[in-house]
């Protein structure tokens, strides 16, 4: 979790663009966006095939990243 983000933070940077502000901003064309937005970073986990072992996973990030208090179920 914490290479992933490190890697996103060094991604942002050396894109030279930033995540201040964009939640104001409003934007007339895709192609805007795109210009002015960082490229996505995203993570696929996938613990096992069995779906609870998927939710466990998935409680046990969001405890980590203090979005879910501990023990409670993701749905």
């Amino acid at each position: 979790m914490r290479s992933y983000l490190v890697a996103g933070a060094v991604r942002l940077w050396q894109s030279g663009r930033s995540l201040t502000g964009l939640g104001e901003l409003r934007f007339d064309t895709q192609a805007e966006a795109k210009d002015l937005c960082p490229a996505a970073h995203s993570m696929l986990f996938h613990p096992s095939a069995s779906v609870l072992d998927q939710f466990t996973g998935a409680a046990e990030i969001l405890e980590w990243a203090g979005l879910l208090e501990p023990g409670q179920e993701v749905h």
